[in-house]
């Protein structure tokens, strides 16, 4: 017997009830998942039914699968993202961790980059296992201070905290997003890597842009490309 299909009712109601559960407003809510305010309002009232993409949106904006909108997936079993906001914050803080070998750590952050940039589950997936990394990844980088390595380890870490800064504003913490944004230059100056620099500087001004510190993100951009050209051996003569 073919399963019947779900209406969009059933669709907007749990949109609506996960949107409320994540603290989010429907103006944030939609401006993540890239739709209008009014759209959304009218899929959580059943007047609108989303398209796939627009579900998958939808989910990745509140943190949750795509089958917990589809109602594929238990609710129950989902990390939700201010539960794993808190728990990121908790590993920021609190230290810990044990050093592991650079190989692995770099394993380790990059398949946490690849499940946030392809996994249809992403939150599920990765928040659960990113505040044991951010204590290995700073235990590491610890150990490795004195070491012939450390430049690498910190790569390394910085890498990972672009990762995090990402993950933090997607989980509606930007107070850790400032934090994660911090670390990060603070890694890439450490690993000597003028484009890591140049990245890490990049995310803490998207971070300011979204809090309207427009200023600020300017001058750290000015800042960020007067290095670039001087590791290059540019001058501004060169540049048109």
């Amino acid at each position: 017997m073919a399963r019947a299909l779900r209406s969009h009712d059933d669709i907007g109601a749990r949109v609506r009830l996960h949107r409320q559960r994540s603290g989010k407003s429907q103006a944030v809510v939609a401006g993540l998942a890239g739709i209008s305010e009014d759209y959304l309002g009218q899929v959580e009232r059943g007047r609108k039914t989303p398209s796939a993409g627009v579900i998958q949106a939808l989910a990745g904006a509140l943190g949750i699968p795509a089958g917990v909108l589809l109602g594929d997936e238990p609710a129950e079993s989902v990390v939700s993202p201010a539960v794993g906001g808190d728990r990121l914050a908790l590993a920021l803080m609190s230290g810990g961790g044990a050093p592991i070998e650079l190989a692995l750590l770099a394993r380790r952050v990059e398949s946490a980059w690849d499940t946030w940039q392809n996994s249809g589950h992403r939150y599920s997936e990765l928040v659960p296992d990113l505040p044991e990394l951010i204590r290995d990844a700073e235990a590491t980088m610890r150990g490795q201070r004195h070491g012939s390595r450390y430049r690498e380890a910190a790569a390394i870490v910085g890498d990972m905290y672009g990762l995090l800064r990402t993950v933090t504003r997607r989980v509606g913490r930007s107070d850790l997003s400032y934090l994660v944004a911090d670390r990060g230059i603070r890694a890439a100056e450490e690993s000597d890597d003028p484009i890591r620099l140049a990245v890490a500087r990049w995310n803490l001004g998207h971070t300011l842009l979204i809090s309207d510190e427009h200023d600020a993100a300017m001058e750290l951009a000015q800042v960020g490309a007067a290095a670039v050209i001087e590791e290059a051996g540019a001058t501004r003569r060169q540049w048109p």
